[in-house]
């Protein structure tokens, strides 16, 4: 083994160093393998070698590798060393990272090109990066604006702390204003509401036109529904319980009215429908009083006209069945407005068919007191030639004002356009002339005007049974159902038909014109 080892080794394993060396047991072997490993580990991190050799520790390694076998100690001592030396000439060839390399040294030029195909490739990484940051954020803006945003406006009312709908009205004054509301309250309100104003579509970011709804009953219902009644009027107009009815006819919202109708429509004063009688007539129909209705219907038949198509309008020229009237009512409407026709023109052309032929009966409704002698000179005395001469100078005149009005021939009622009050208001302008002798004949004339005053002043009209049951529906709904309020009314209808009937059959007293 001594031999081996002896032939192993170089000649300058035998140099004076490597006895002290020797001498010095297992530290000689510590300190030169702690030397080569070092060095070897220097050179392992310098170049790209995979580490293989196991790593030693300085007392308990050497103590192991005196152990072993010398022979294979040695052998893997030399391995390590040929590896150092082969390290020590790539880490020689290789130029430093971090000095410069010079003009003339060999693969300077690769390195530039390697730099600025680095510097090109942060360049384009650059700006890649750019073109996708700005692609980014025009994505960001179309989405902007595609997203529809909140508006800013000026709540003029507020009706719930949570609000997520806008609605615009018209206020009192006409200008424009904005109203908060919950989406969901309105929702559970009206079936009309869900579908429409308060669906799923509509936000905070859209604003609801409601301009054409009246502000009055728009802001009574959108009170009760978000629970305000502290806001609701105690105290209520014809117009403004108008108002209330159209709007909640139009969103199906009459249950919410049920707790304070009656009240409402007991501060309604019977002269106050007579002259509103056209709101009177809705607001009646709408909530199921049979008392507005009964007394305004007659007032609104008589200020009804007829359309260029026919149809029956109003006194503001509406159609009435464009309006939430049952259809009993509006067939009530030309019923009442084609009877006061036919008596206006009666009261006109029965005097002067009368003196034109008094032999004969002029009237198709002839009565025995019309088939009586009927005088229209009421001047004192007896004088039957004064009295013949008056009513003559009566006849030739009420014949030329009525042609030149286009009221003789009478006209059929059925034909007449405008309304009774019209009407009326045609005749009264015709001027009838009678005696010279002013004092004495001052009352003579066809008395025409008073019975007019009669017909167009009627305050009560036959409903009939149809029109009290729809009445009575509509008021079951509203809240306003009273049996003593139908009953009641059921005996003032016929009692108000016996009067009009008594006030057509009995003869009139003539009065001046």
């Amino acid at each position: 083994m001594a031999q081996v080892h002896r032939r192993a080794t170089s000649a300058g394993d035998f140099s004076p160093e490597h006895n002290n060396r020797r001498k010095s047991g297992i530290f000689f072997f510590n300190r030169s393998f702690k030397k080569s490993s070092s060095s070897s580990k220097t050179e392992q991190d310098s170049t790209s070698s995979t580490p293989t050799t196991p790593t030693l520790g300085p007392v308990q390694d050497a103590f192991d590798l005196k152990r072993t076998d010398t022979t294979r100690s040695i052998s893997d001592l030399a391995q390590v060393a040929a590896a150092s030396a082969q390290g020590d000439d790539a880490a020689a060839s290789k130029p430093a990272e971090d000095l410069p390399t010079p003009p003339d040294t060999p693969g300077g030029c690769a390195a530039d090109d390697e730099a600025e195909a680095a510097s090109e490739t942060a360049e384009r990484s650059s700006g890649e990066v750019l073109a996708d940051a700005a692609i980014i954020q025009e994505a960001e803006a179309e989405a902007d604006t595609s997203t529809p945003q909140q508006p800013q406006v000026e709540v003029a009312k507020t009706f719930h702390n949570n609000a997520n709908l806008y609605i615009k009205v018209h206020d009192a004054a006409g200008q424009e204003a904005i109203y908060s509301v919950r989406a969901g309250i309105l929702d559970g309100a009206s079936s009309v509401w869900s579908s429409g104003i308060a669906s799923s579509e509509t936000t905070t970011t859209t604003i609801v036109d409601l301009t054409a709804d009246p502000v009055f009953g728009l802001d009574v219902l959108l009170s009760i529904a978000h629970y305000r009644f502290q806001d609701l009027p105690s105290l209520v107009s014809i117009s403004e319980l108008h108002q209330i009815a159209v709007t909640a006819n139009k969103y199906e919202t009459l249950h919410l009215l049920s707790p304070f109708v009656k009240d409402w429509l007991a501060c309604v004063q019977d002269s106050d429908a007579q002259q509103a009688h056209d709101e009177a007539l809705v607001t009646g129909c709408i909530l199921g009083s049979p008392r507005l209705v009964a007394r305004s219907v007659a007032s609104c038949a008589y200020a009804s006209s007829l359309g260029a198509d026919g149809a029956l309008l109003d006194s503001r020229g509406q159609p009435w069945h464009t309006q939430p009237l049952p259809a009993e009512a509006i067939e009530l409407l030309a019923a009442l407005r084609l009877s006061a026709l036919e008596r206006i023109i009666s009261a006109v052309s029965r005097p002067v068919l009368r003196l034109l032929d008094p032999q004969s009966n002029s009237d198709d409704a002839a009565s025995e007191a019309d088939a009586e002698p009927v005088s229209y000179c009421h001047a004192p005395g007896g004088d039957d030639s004064v009295r013949e001469d008056c009513e003559q100078v009566q006849l030739g005149s009420a014949i030329m004002g009525l042609t030149k009005a286009k009221l003789w021939p009478p006209p059929a009622a059925a034909r007449v356009d405008v309304s009774p009050v019209r009407l009326a208001h045609a005749y009264g302008e015709v001027r009838l002339r009678t005696s010279a002798v002013a004092d004495g004949h001052a009352q003579c004339g066809f008395g025409h005007q008073k019975k007019f005053d009669a017909v167009l002043g009627t305050e009560w009209a036959e409903l009939g049974s149809a029109i009290v049951e729809q009445l009575a529906v509509r008021a079951k709904r509203s809240g306003a159902y009273e049996a003593e309020a139908f009953s009641g009314f059921e005996d003032k209808t016929v009692e108000a038909e016996k009067q009009l009937n008594e006030v057509v059959e009995e003869p009139v007293e003539a009065d001046a014109e």
